[in-house]
């Protein structure tokens, strides 16, 4: 007997390389049922579409499940947190501190996550790893 995964997928299953946004891939089914795991009301446009295809091409890979864990920068509000997250992994996210010099920016858009409950907004059943104010400015890289 054949056990069906979780995955999201679209017969025949094509694996995701790095590519530009396309008409033809923002009706795909994939996009769109990303779309929905994400709570987003599907909008056809490129952010939304970069957000559908790296979940779909970790998902592909085997990324998206317990175990798992991640790094994100530059959170703000984005839906990936919550969806990686609800799948199981162990996620922790950054973003600026409330007290950035160019926060507002941010703010005023509504992008930026000032604290952890930022992250739980999209009614996703999820623990969150961690949540941790930074500059990604002040990070540094060692040569």
């Amino acid at each position: 007997m054949a056990v069906l995964s979780d995955h999201f997928f679209d017969p025949p299953r094509h694996r995701l390389i790095c590519q530009l946004c396309t008409e033809e891939q923002l009706h795909r089914p994939t996009f769109r049922r990303w779309a929905k795991a994400m709570q987003e009301k599907v909008n056809p446009q490129r952010k939304q579409w970069e957000w559908c295809d790296i979940a779909e091409a970790l998902d592909q890979r085997g990324k998206l499940r317990p175990g798992m864990r991640g790094l994100g920068f530059a959170v703000g509000r984005e839906p990936h947190t919550a969806l990686f997250a609800a799948r199981g992994c162990h996620i922790v996210a950054t973003d600026l501190g409330a007290d950035a010099t160019h926060v507002g920016d941010w703010t005023t858009t509504g992008q930026h996550a000032s604290d952890i409950a930022h992250l739980y907004t999209r009614g996703l059943k999820m623990d969150l790893g961690g949540f941790v104010t930074t500059s990604m400015g002040l990070i540094a890289v060692k040569a």
